[in-house]
């Protein structure tokens, strides 16, 4: 069974982001090597771009 599409609006697409990128970037506080905050940094820029920008997962990858 396909998992629904959600369809988020203009207001609620920048909440969702911004409550998912907040949450990375807590983690990214937490943890202590450079290479660890590299990867949740890159995390939250692809979040961004899912999100806020609108771009599809491939064209990120």
């Amino acid at each position: 069974m396909a998992s629904p599409k959600i369809n988020i609006g203009g207001d609620g697409k920048e909440r969702v982001a911004f409550d998912l990128m907040s949450l990375i970037a807590d983690i990214a506080k937490g943890e202590e090597s450079t290479k660890d905050r590299a990867y949740w940094f890159e995390l939250y820029a692809q979040c961004h771009q899912l999100i806020v920008e609108g771009k599809d997962s491939k064209e990120i990858l």
